[in-house]
């Protein structure tokens, strides 16, 4: 398990799907929220920003169909939530939404 994957609540449910962490490269986002979080000291409630994505993902094979296409199988429609998130920067929205890939790091 990849030392990202071991942080992550729930990693276990992609990595028993595709053998291993993905990489999301062309992964297409479906959909994403946004909430702001909520802040009352005086009750001690503090929920910062979150963000949630649902990504269809898939594993792309060697094998090439008879239209010769690149076989893809494990098609999978995961949801994510990135808590306490600061700085959300959003370019290109589209119909398709592909992304490169998905970085996720441990900020102290």
């Amino acid at each position: 398990m990849s030392e990202i994957a071991s942080l992550i609540v729930g990693s276990e449910k992609l990595t028993s799907i595709f053998g291993r962490w993905p990489s999301f490269h062309d992964a297409e986002i479906h959909d994403l929220h946004l909430q702001r979080g909520y802040i009352n000291p005086e009750d001690q409630v503090y929920e910062f920003p979150l963000l949630t994505v649902r990504l269809h993902l898939w594993l792309m094979t060697r094998d090439i169909d008879q239209k010769g296409f690149y076989v893809s199988t494990k098609h999978t429609l995961t949801k994510m939530k990135f808590y306490d998130v600061d700085n959300f920067r959003m370019e290109g929205f589209n119909h398709q939404n592909a992304i490169f890939g998905l970085g996720i790091e441990q900020r102290t």
